[in-house]
């Protein structure tokens, strides 16, 4: 018996005893009361039924490409077909691991002399698309991600070449709206309550000429929950020397407060874009691009407090790698190149998928 087979037997079966379970658990409830216990009986109910055909599916997920090919031939199709499985869904994985995914493999970039930039898919009908692939994005702001435990911050990972740039579609030159409509904010956790009394930040262009520089208070001080687990468990609160505003980039040493403030979670909100494009000779995105001089980048990130000579105690850890002092972002630029391909994870092309006959 197929598994579908099994399960329709099995549905029908257990709609028939849905009524006496009930009936049974009715009866022998005790009751104090001297009335005799009153059961009714709806003749006119009916079973809730499913369709298995319909409920229960399976998934097709991001694979290596030798797997793909395997997958897809006629002899293991018809394997996946005996299980009994209904309706199969696709499953886009390459935002997990924080990193653009190019469905069709032939399209234009907005830089096409150095390939890289703003990449988009052609939809006119070519060659069969059969495999297709992400692109883990190069300003990334996130240490971890939900794909593996790979890949890290460019905030914390201490080389001056990378930089965290926060996506430009969400700037107020694409919503219409004002900056601070849409804050773009970084979270820091050191790992453990720390005094910190002063920050660097090291700005690219754009940078933020108004932001403010937060620290995390919990209603419980030992609970656990942070402000990404649980953000109702307490509330983000400026630093007294927090606020900034006509900031001028650069990377100053910011004195938050006069005396340590012990906190393990900081952010930055960032609420006003200098609207500066980077024109360093060593920039990669193009100037004239529009989405280059919108948003925020940073650099790198230092956090603790002063030695009596002026030396910052830095608390982060500058590594580039999971090791590194954690961070978070709101979003992040989807800029790319062609030379940050992964081919480790292989999302099954749209072509295959949908003729294979696995749907």
């Amino acid at each position: 018996m197929s598994r579908r087979q099994f399960l329709g037997t099995a549905t029908a079966a257990a709609s028939l005893t849905v009524i006496p379970v009930e009936l049974r658990a009715a009866a022998s409830m005790a009751t104090s009361s001297t009335e005799p216990l009153a059961i009714r009986i709806a003749s006119s109910a009916k079973p809730i039924l499913f369709d298995p055909d319909q409920a229960l599916g399976s998934s097709m997920d991001i694979l290596s490409h030798d797997v793909v090919e395997k997958i897809y031939t006629d002899p293991m199709v018809k394997q996946c077909l005996s299980a009994g499985w209904g309706p199969i869904t696709y499953r886009q994985n390459t935002e997990l691991s924080i990193g653009a995914w190019h469905w069709n493999p032939n399209g234009t970039w907005s830089d096409p002399i150095n390939k890289r930039g703003y990449f988009t898919g052609s939809t006119e009908l070519k060659e069969p698309i059969r495999h297709s692939y992400g692109y883990p994005l190069p300003h990334r702001g996130h240490t971890r991600n939900g794909g593996a435990e790979h890949g890290y911050s460019r905030l914390t990972d201490g080389n001056p070449d990378s930089y965290w740039k926060s996506n430009p579609y969400l700037a107020s030159k694409y919503t219409g709206e004002p900056d601070s409509a849409l804050p773009q904010w970084i979270v820091i956790d050191l790992g453990s309550t720390e005094p910190v009394s002063h920050m660097r930040i090291d700005w690219l262009d754009p940078y933020a000429v108004n932001f403010e520089v937060q620290y995390w208070v919990a209603e419980k001080p030992s609970s656990s929950e942070g402000p990404m687990d649980r953000p109702t468990s307490g509330i983000w609160t400026a630093f007294p020397n927090g606020t900034v505003t006509n900031g001028k980039g650069g990377a100053p040493i910011l004195q938050l407060s006069s005396t340590p403030v012990p906190a393990r979670y900081l952010r930055i909100w960032m609420t006003q874009s200098s609207n500066t494009a980077d024109r360093r000779p060593t920039a990669t995105h193009d100037p004239k691009d529009p989405r280059s001089a919108v948003g925020y980048a940073i650099r790198e990130l230092y956090v603790g407090t002063l030695t009596e000579g002026a030396e910052l105690v830095d608390l982060i850890q500058h590594r580039a790698d999971q090791n590194q002092t954690a961070t978070l972002c709101s979003s992040i630029d989807p800029w790319h190149s062609e030379s940050d391909i992964d081919t480790h994870g292989d999302q099954t092309g749209l072509d295959l998928f949908f003729t294979s006959g696995i749907t």
